[in-house]
């Protein structure tokens, strides 16, 4: 081999360390950022030439080894270590961690796909979740306006509404406790002297409130027979649309006539309710008890008509002893509520909150899954494409098929190892050393050459 192969064997270690280097550096800038993961070189030698081919051994004779003299040392790749990185909580519900394997759908602005594992994302103005740094929207699929998530269909932008979508629910149970006073002489109406035995507030399909008052009088009963009472509904006293006197043309105040005031639902229904001897209520045998709001005539309208609400009398009892007193403990309906907040499930579901209580389904995150992941194609911002070698990208719900879960009001960590790089990084540098004073040799030969002269 030649001084100036020698020559060449450094250079190739020379660059070949330099690139070990600059990995290592990108991995310390980094050590910050959310998703990243870590990667490192892979070295693999050249050839250079054989100077014998050796031979093989034959009777009484050894075989001879082939001599060989390298060519130096070439990058073969980069390595990424896809390994997890460590999950820190921030509290804000656009940050979404993966744990686990695959990445989060990103579409870009040219109509193509990334793919990521930063997920500290943002909404935009159009109520969108993004990220922060590009615009690029969050691929997954958006509840319809009945809360309804259409998987495995078309993925598409992820819209989150806070503020501005509400929701509402109709009433169609109320579940009553409370006692009866057996002692109440037949015919008697209990509270009848002050106020309702019961006000009951129902919801109706936009959420607007209706209010009924319940009353109850005990019947006479025969002798060994149950012991009924009779209950009765209708409506609350309606509000006058205006309580100030109406100013006319001829400056003269007009009070409301009778036939300003609002009309409100209308409320029929009625039934009896037995007990036994033990005092509790005794269940009909056909259709349970309900009450029915008309509402054509209720303010607003639109609401779907007529309201047929179930009254659940099972915890209501008839002792002695006990005033007479109902109360409503539950009723499934709901007033109209906005968005008002969300959160992130660990199979990607986004949850949200609305201000009357209730929690729905917005949407469905989704998350990426590749064959070969190192063999995607890093494109900056944190993003990568699918390549040639990267498999094409197979997208499902988190937390199926070998899919990571995600992790709402978190973020991943990057998953750089300070201690690992900064060894690296010093047996490179020792590494570029050693290759640097091979030039130092081999010019101190071909000096000495020049000197034969």
């Amino acid at each position: 081999m030649s001084l100036f192969q020698v020559l060449k064997n450094a250079r190739s270690g020379l660059r070949a360390q330099q690139t070990k280097i600059e990995v290592i550096g990108h991995n310390i800038a980094n050590v910050d950022t959310p998703g990243f993961k870590a990667s490192d070189v892979q070295f693999s030698t050249l050839f250079g030439q054989a100077i014998s081919h050796g031979s093989a051994p034959t009777a009484g004779v050894a075989g001879i080894d082939p001599v060989q003299v390298g060519g130096g040392v070439r990058v073969a790749g980069t390595r990424a270590d896809f390994r997890d990185g460590p999950i820190e909580a921030t509290g804000r519900a656009t940050d979404i961690a993966i744990q686990g394997s695959g990445f989060f759908v990103l579409a870009d602005d040219r109509g193509g796909r990334v793919f990521t594992r930063d997920g500290a994302f943002a909404t935009d103005g159009n109520q969108q979740l993004v990220d922060p740094g590009t615009g690029f929207a969050v691929q997954g699929y958006t509840a319809d306006q009945d809360f309804r998530v259409p998987v495995g269909g078309a993925i598409g932008d992820i819209e989150i509404a806070v503020g501005t979508q509400t929701v509402a629910r109709a009433t169609s149970r109320v579940e009553l406790s409370g006692n009866l006073d057996p002692a109440t002489p037949a015919g008697a109406t209990e509270g009848a002297e002050s106020e309702p035995t019961l006000l009951l507030t129902v919801y109706d399909s936009l959420g607007a409130p209706h209010d009924a008052r319940l009353t109850f009088k005990r019947e006479s009963s025969v002798s060994g027979g149950p012991t009924t009472w009779r209950y009765s509904v209708e409506p609350i006293q309606a509000e006058p649309i205006q309580t100030e006197p109406i100013q006319t043309e001829s400056a003269t105040p007009q009070t409301l006539t009778p036939q300003q005031w609002q009309v409100g639902a209308r409320v029929s229904g009625g039934g009896t309710l037995e007990f036994d001897s033990d005092g509790h209520y005794r269940a009909p045998t056909g259709d349970a008890p309900e009450i029915v709001f008309d509402l054509s005539a209720a303010p607003g309208g639109g609401a779907v008509t007529p309201l047929a609400v179930q009254l659940d009398f099972a915890q209501v009892t008839q002792f002695a002893g006990f005033d007479s007193g109902l109360q409503v403990v539950a009723q499934d309906g709901l007033e109209a509520g906005a968005l008002r907040d969300y959160f992130v499930g660990t199979q990607g579901q986004v949850e949200g909150v609305f201000t009357n209580g209730e929690t729905r389904t917005l949407g469905q995150l989704v998350l990426a899954e590749f064959a070969n992941p190192n063999g995607l194609a890093a494109v900056g911002d944190s993003f990568y494409r699918a390549s040639v070698n990267s498999g094409r990208a197979q997208i499902g719900i988190p937390g199926t098929f070998g899919r990571g879960v995600v992790q709402g009001g978190a973020l991943e960590g990057s998953n750089v190892d300070l201690a690992v790089e900064f060894t690296e990084l010093i047996v490179a540098q020792r590494a570029f050393q050693a290759n640097a004073r091979v030039f130092t040799v081999a010019d101190e030969l071909l000096q000495e050459l020049l000197d034969l002269i």
